[in-house]
């Protein structure tokens, strides 16, 4: 048996526009090699997202209603923590024993090996964060919101389970858990999937902080 097999991965999908695109998202989610225990949808848009959420087996959180002063036309980079904060909440209150968060961006229809190759590096990396981000991107940390985070939720517990609230939250957590002593990687998702995980130490943390 792979003994990654018996690892408990949730999933977080933040919804901003992307309706027409997430029953795509949730059936690569469900038809993963190492299924993710809980899904959970943060829905900013519609009743729509509760009727495709549910019917593929997701949990709904509707924070609609729900506000954020720190939001500006500049950047949704605080909108995007508070949403992703919501959905971790969600996944801290149904199990306190979960080995990761997968943050996915809604839209990323993923391979089946998906969340098993992450997992794998992860532990076989001792990283606490492994990001993704496109292969055609030029600025990975600026555009891995776009795609996914696997974080250990062990970590995730050591520093609040909260993203936070400012300008610059990704460069933030990354060098938050180097300055912690961790390891961070970052993988590149493309058609031919995985190239080698690169590490990033220090020095590049810093810079993709202040970067941000």
């Amino acid at each position: 048996m792979d003994i990654f097999a018996s690892k408990k991965v949730a999933v977080v999908v933040p919804i901003f526009s992307e309706e027409q695109k997430i029953l795509g998202t949730l059936k690569s989610l469900n038809n993963q090699h190492l299924k993710p225990k809980t899904i959970v949808v943060i829905n900013l848009i519609s009743e729509k997202i509760f009727q495709t959420a549910h019917k593929m087996g997701a949990i709904v959180v509707d924070i609609r209603k729900k506000r954020i002063k720190k939001y500006t036309i500049f950047s949704t980079s605080p909108l995007l923590a508070f949403v992703i904060n919501q959905g971790i909440k969600k996944v801290a209150e149904i199990s306190k024993s979960w080995d990761y968060i997968l943050i996915l961006s809604a839209g990323s229809i993923v391979d089946p090996s998906f969340i098993e190759i992450l997992v794998k590096r992860a532990e076989q990396t001792k990283s606490v964060m492994n990001i993704v981000y496109f292969d055609k991107t030029i600025f990975p940390i600026l555009d891995s919101w776009k795609f996914g985070y696997l974080i250990n939720f062990k970590f995730w517990k050591k520093i609040g389970l909260k993203f936070p609230l400012n300008f610059g939250w990704a460069g933030y957590l990354i060098l938050k858990a180097i300055s912690m002593g961790y390891h961070v990687t970052f993988s590149s998702y493309d058609r031919n999937f995985y190239p080698p995980t690169t590490h990033i130490d220090i020095l590049e943390a810093y810079g993709y902080g202040i970067s941000m």
